[in-house]
């Protein structure tokens, strides 16, 4: 079942077009992730989808859906001064044992009277992400999450996004830099660089790489 569909999605920006013609669809639980060099247009199209910029095209969510975003950048809320019950708590509308539930599943309950903006990069955005599930989204955007994390938390990330996609059905668009996981974890993956090279199921090769990147790279496999 589909619950997101984008047709022939251009955008402009400055009078310089960032993409051209994009043209895919999220099923319900299905995990895409997206793939491209910086500046490919990768953040440009979650901006696009959230309908924060101006796009051409027509951008389709399955009615009653709701978007969570994780963006690259979430020092503007780091530095408050806010405990992680209380940002579950405050910026929901549910009850307190539902809180409990879902730190519980997120594994935070340990952490639930530490400041948010003390603990680890990991913390944070397991924090934001049950946020969005205690607010109703069905579809998360992930702008390179794993980025700022060691590889322990990247590792626990990645169980994460497994979890949300069997136990809570949740449809996740992730951008990522790390081509190795691709195949380990993704349902689908999406190539960009200002247009659409490839979308499919995640069996990635040289050729295709090349074509994407513009220059010659090797693919390293690593376990997760």
């Amino acid at each position: 079942m589909k619950v997101l569909e984008v047709k022939n999605l251009s955008v402009y920006i400055d009078g310089k077009e960032i993409l051209k013609d994009i043209n895919f669809s999220l099923n319900e639980s299905e995990l895409l992730i997206v793939i491209g060099p910086n500046g490919g247009g990768k953040t440009t199209l979650l901006k696009a989808i959230l309908k924060i910029i101006p796009y051409k095209g027509e951008v389709y969510i399955k009615e009653n859906y709701k978007i969570g975003y994780l963006p690259q950048n979430i020092e503007n809320i780091s530095n408050i001064p806010i405990t992680i019950y209380e940002i579950l708590k405050f910026f929901t509308n549910v009850k307190k044992s539902k809180i409990e539930e879902i730190m519980e599943i997120f594994e935070l309950k340990n952490y639930k009277n530490e400041l948010f903006k003390n603990v680890s990069g990991g913390l944070k955005q397991r924090t934001l992400i049950a946020l969005s599930i205690l607010t109703g989204s069905n579809i998360l955007l992930l702008d390179e999450p794993t980025n700022n994390l060691d590889l322990n938390a990247q590792r626990e990330f990645y169980e994460l996004i497994k979890k949300l996609k069997k136990d809570f059905k949740i449809s996740t668009i992730m951008v990522s830099h790390d081509i190795g996981i691709v195949s380990a974890i993704a349902d689908n993956v999406l190539c960009l660089n200002k247009v659409m090279y490839y979308h499919g199921e995640p069996s990635l090769n040289e050729k295709l790489l090349c074509e994407l990147y513009g220059n010659e790279i090797k693919i390293i496999f690593h376990a997760h």
